[in-house]
C-alpha cells in the first residue's frame, strides 16, 4: 500500500480521506477551468499508463466503466489489458473540455504513429475522480478497410498489437 502511495504522489495524485484516488482538485466551472484540468489530467493519466501496471491503470476507471468503439463495446479489463501491452503510449491533444453537473465531458485527439489520428471523448465523474466511460468519434467506414476499423485498433478483441492492415477482410459499408 505505502508502494502504492508513492506511485500516486509521483504521479501527481493526492490521497483523500476515504482513501479513493483524488486526480486533482477541481476548482470550479468555466471553460478555462475545463481545460485546464483536462490537460492535467490527460498528463496524469499518460503517467499512469506508462507505469504498465494493471492495478495502479485501474484506478482511473468506474467498475462498470466501458468504451464505444467502431466495431463494439470494451471493458474495462479489456482496455487495462490493452494499455498494459502497447509499447509507447498514444500521444494526446485536448481538443473539448466541458462541465455538466457531476461529469467533465473531455475530447481528445490520439496520435500513434502507424494509424491516423483519432478522436475520443472521454467522461470523467467529479464526485468519484475516475473516468465513467469513453467512446471513440472518429469513425470512419470505408470499402478498403479490413476486420477492424482503424480506430479499433486502439482496442482489438485480443488486446494484442493492432490488426495487420496488410491483410485483405471484408469490407465496411
Amino acid at each position: 500500500m505505502c508502494f502504492l502511495g508513492l506511485l500516486f504522489s509521483i504521479c501527481g495524485m493526492a490521497r483523500a480521506g476515504d482513501d479513493q484516488p483524488r486526480y486533482f482538485a477541481y476548482t470550479g466551472d468555466g471553460v478555462a477551468k475545463d481545460f485546464e484540468f483536462g490537460a492535467q489530467f490527460i498528463q496524469t493519466m499518460r503517467n499512469i499508463i506508462d507505469s504498465k501496471n494493471p492495478e495502479v491503470i485501474g484506478t482511473l476507471f468506474q467498475p462498470d466503466f466501458v468504451i464505444v468503439g467502431c466495431n463494439g463495446t470494451y471493458s474495462k479489463e479489456k482496455l487495462i489489458q490493452y494499455l498494459v501491452l502497447i509499447k509507447q503510449t498514444p500521444g494526446f491533444s485536448l481538443k473539448e473540455a466541458r462541465s455538466s453537473g457531476a461529469t467533465i465531458e473531455l475530447v481528445y485527439a490520439i496520435s500513434r504513429p502507424t494509424t491516423p489520428t483519432t478522436t475520443v471523448k472521454l467522461v470523467f465523474n467529479r464526485m468519484e475522480q475516475k473516468l465513467q466511460s469513453a467512446r471513440i468519434t472518429s469513425c470512419k467506414k470505408t470499402l478498403v478497410e479490413t476486420n477492424e476499423s482503424i480506430a479499433d485498433q486502439l482496442i482489438n478483441e485480443e488486446g494484442q498489437k493492432p490488426v495487420d492492415l496488410s491483410r485483405l477482410g471484408p469490407t465496411h459499408f
